[in-house]
């Protein structure tokens, strides 16, 4: 997750959409027995997608919402391409579940679909309630020092502060993107002034691969139905 005191390289700072090569964050990866990215979008038990479902979040925008609303902003991720990557596998789906009553809370809290939570989870620490990157990030949803100072935690390690923090930040996100998932999520990993500079989703390499990552882990989870059985009376609809 991005924080200020993270800084970023000049060369990030100085980046141009038209550049040939993208050019990576600086933000470190998790210790590898924490957060091994793999080649691959997500895992999977060779499921194909279900015939008549849509990927997660790619329906457009009905309309921006206020600078200060908490629910209102409906999801799009307009030419963000989320991979198919069928449902969600026995490992993904028991440790995240582990965490199901934390997602639900925040999701119903922040108005979010619960399988966007479980995304960025795990995303950023493949459910590890310990998980510490080389830069300092902390706990389910990577947060930094700064940053769940910022969403009231005081210990980033307790999976239901973390995940509260983390949903809560994703949820200002998307209000200051115009409920724009794809910017949102990079706003996350990249922070929201890289979003803003470019005008979207940011060329560094490790940005354009984590969003659709994040999204297909989260798309995966509604394809295995993983949250299915109540849905957020105010959450977005996808």
């Amino acid at each position: 997750m991005y924080d200020e005191a993270r800084n970023f390289s000049k060369s990030l700072d100085t980046a141009s959409t038209t550049d040939s090569k993208a050019p990576k964050a600086s933000k470190d990866p998790l210790p590898p027995e924490t957060s091994s990215k793999d080649s691959k979008p997500a895992e999977t038990k060779g499921l194909a997608k279900k015939s008549g479902e849509t990927p997660y979040g790619v329906r457009p925008s009905d309309a921006p919402s206020a600078p200060e609303a908490t629910s209102s902003a409906p999801l799009s991720t307009a030419a963000v391409n989320v991979p198919n990557t069928g449902a969600a596998s026995d490992r993904m789906l028991d440790r995240v579940k582990e965490y199901e009553p934390h997602i639900r809370a925040a999701a119903e809290r922040y108005g979010l679909p619960p399988e966007l939570i479980a995304g960025v989870i795990w995303q950023e620490s493949r459910g590890n309630s310990r998980a510490v990157s080389h830069c300092g990030a902390m706990g389910l949803m990577q947060l930094m020092p700064a940053t769940a100072a910022g969403m009231g935690i005081n210990n980033a390690f307790d999976a239901g502060q973390n995940i509260d923090g983390g949903s809560k930040y994703l949820r200002q996100m998307l209000d200051k993107f115009n409920g724009r998932v794809d910017f949102a999520v990079a706003a996350y990993n990249a922070g929201p002034g890289n979003v803003s500079k470019f005008g979207g989703v940011p060329p560094f390499r490790e940005t354009q691969d984590y969003v659709p990552k994040v999204l297909g882990f989260a798309n995966s989870f509604r394809v295995a139905q993983a949250f299915t059985q109540s849905v957020p009376s105010n959450a977005v609809r996808v």
